[in-house]
């Protein structure tokens, strides 16, 4: 929860997404969505000046 609300205060859309593995909870803090490739850029950029490391994942759309 710190570090999304950390990462909201940079203006970014955020929600945070929790998994038990092996009696362990893991925690993933996904950010968007973009509504184009600049727009992604932009906040890559933004979290990487502010010292996080990102990785760019594309949610599959429903059918």
């Amino acid at each position: 929860e710190k570090v999304r609300a950390q990462i909201i205060l940079l203006g970014q859309d955020v929600r945070v997404e929790s998994v038990t593995v092996r009696d362990e909870d893991w925690y993933r803090v996904l950010v968007g969505p973009f509504a184009d490739r600049a727009r992604l850029d932009q906040a890559q950029k933004a979290l990487s000046a502010s010292g996080y490391k990102n990785l760019l994942l594309q949610q599959r759309q429903a059918r």
